[in-house]
This record gives C-alpha cells, sequence and structure tokens, in this order.
C-alpha cells in the first residue's frame, strides 16, 4: 500500500509539470498543430548527428514547433566522440541557425563505438560543449546534455565536466538513476512510448523538473 500510495503522489506531482515530445525523422510528418492542441510545454528535435548527417525532418520540425505556438523548442546534435568535436560543433550550430528566445541547444551523448578511454571522452565533451556556446552565442544553461546513468558512468567515469550545463536524463523507471556530475536533472526523459496526439505510433517524452514559468525563464522568455 505504502508503494502505491508513493508512485500515485509522484504520479501527480508529474502530472503538473511541463512535458513534451523529443522527435526524429522516425516519427515520419508530425502535425504540429495537434501536439501544440495537446497543450505541451516544450517540443525537442533532432538536428544532426556526426560531422555531416541532418536529419530528413529537421526544418519541418524545427519550423512546425515555432509556428503553431509552442514556445519552448529545443534542437539536439547526436554525438560521436570518434569524430571531430570542433567540426561535429560547427555543423550543428550552422544546421540550426539562428536561435530566438525560447531556443535551446542538446548534446546528445549516448555512443562511443571505439571504446575511447573515459579521459578521452571527457576532453570530447568539453571541448564540444565549449565550441557550441562560443558559436551559438548562447548562455551555458541553453545547452544542455543529454544521457544517462547506464552510459555516462562507464564512458566518463562519472565526470563532473558539464555540471554547468542542464542535464536531460535518460531513465524509463519511476525515478531516472542519476548520473554523477550533476546533483540534479532539468529534464527526464521517462518513456520512449509515449501518446501524443499529431505524432504517429510511441515517441520519446519528457517532464522538465518544475514549472512552465522556470522552464521559460531558463531559455531566456
Amino acid at each position: 500500500m505504502r508503494v502505491f500510495l508513493l508512485l500515485a503522489v509522484l504520479a501527480c506531482a508529474l502530472a503538473q509539470r511541463p512535458h513534451g515530445p523529443d522527435v526524429s525523422h522516425y516519427q515520419g510528418n508530425i502535425n504540429w498543430a495537434s501536439v501544440a492542441g495537446s497543450h505541451v510545454g516544450f517540443a525537442i528535435c533532432k538536428a544532426t548527428e556526426g560531422t555531416t548527417f541532418v536529419d530528413a525532418s529537421f526544418k519541418a520540425n524545427w519550423a512546425g514547433i515555432e509556428s503553431h505556438g509552442i514556445r519552448v523548442r529545443g534542437a539536439y546534435h547526436f554525438g560521436h566522440p570518434e569524430l571531430s568535436a570542433v567540426t561535429q560543433a560547427a555543423h550543428f550550430v550552422s544546421t540550426v541557425g539562428a536561435l530566438k528566445a525560447g531556443d535551446f541547444l542538446v548534446l546528445d551523448i549516448e555512443a562511443n563505438a571505439n571504446k575511447l578511454p573515459a579521459a578521452t571522452v571527457v576532453t570530447w565533451i568539453r571541448t564540444f560543449l565549449e565550441d557550441v556556446v562560443t558559436r551559438s552565442k548562447l548562455p551555458v544553461h541553453r545547452v544542455w546534455v543529454y544521457t544517462g546513468a547506464w552510459w555516462w558512468e562507464p564512458n566518463t567515469a562519472g565526470s563532473a565536466v558539464a555540471a554547468a550545463h542542464p542535464l536531460w536524463v535518460s531513465g524509463y523507471t519511476t525515478a531516472p538513476p542519476m548520473p554523477r556530475g550533476w546533483s540534479h536533472w532539468t529534464m527526464w526523459q521517462y518513456t520512449d512510448k509515449a501518446s501524443i496526439p499529431g505524432v504517429s505510433g510511441g515517441c520519446d517524452a519528457s517532464y522538465f523538473n518544475t514549472t512552465q514559468a522556470a522552464l521559460n525563464a531558463l531559455v531566456g522568455i
């Protein structure tokens, strides 16, 4: 009974926090009017990966989020530590283009194909984030990091290299396992099977950690 009550309290608390999808070309054509009509607090879409890849749906998704009145939008880059951090940062920022109040950028770091040592991965992350901040001219709190303890711990040895950047944590449990290096999460991707009007099939979805007003302030609105 106690466990049930705790889960009910958690569900109630989360229901009051802003939530929204993160999407890529895998979701196909998205009806952003329907997404906006479901009262999401934000939306995030994939922009780039590696040094040359651009998500086929990025342009449509990035424009659709804004044109349908979703004021908080994020773009993410799927990073590959075996490739140049500076080249990837330049590719990412130039692809996204001019940024407005309410926009934020994300490094999605969950790959280490060459099994590089933690020190090398940490240096890559630092270089990428610093370069994105410099090129985009965004403050550090509008350049986020997406990862999970399942990847961060073995691949960075729990580094605090990104501690100044908001954490968008992945973990499909009742509470996300926290990677060392942060004291709290800013966004929590809690599922990859969310049902959101306007998006075909299940998709990734996340909660912000407090209120819509706090999220708006964080991203410059």
